[in-house]
């Protein structure tokens, strides 16, 4: 599946950033996988905002970092595939889908 919304997310714009860090383990190093359906259309946590499901973006792409002359921001882009593509599966803390008891459609293989 592809990637379908071309999200972007600035920094200085997301304003659950400190607890998307801790949810999502992020180091100076690494972070576990933010799918774009955890998010909005306006890039708000639909999980960490207790926003309902049918706001979740229905996108299967990956949130990944990006820097630019304007700083870090955000931006979803295609899932890797095979078997090593790194991807961490989706948790109910994370996920509106495993929330709200239901099957993820987007965190199959």
């Amino acid at each position: 599946m592809k990637c379908i919304c071309r999200l972007e997310r600035r920094n200085n714009k997301i304003s659950s950033l400190e607890k998307e860090k801790e949810l999502y383990n992020t180091t100076m190093l690494c972070s576990d996988t933010q799918y774009c359906h955890h998010l909005n259309s306006d890039g708000e946590h639909i999980v960490i905002n207790n926003l309902p499901l049918e706001q979740a973006n229905k996108c299967p792409g990956i949130m990944y970092l990006k820097v630019d002359w304007n700083g870090k921001y955000f931006k979803c882009g295609e899932k890797r595939t095979g078997t090593n593509h790194g991807h961490d599966p989706c948790t109910k803390e994370r996920c509106p889908y495993l929330r709200d008891g239901k099957i993820c459609p987007y965190n199959l293989n």
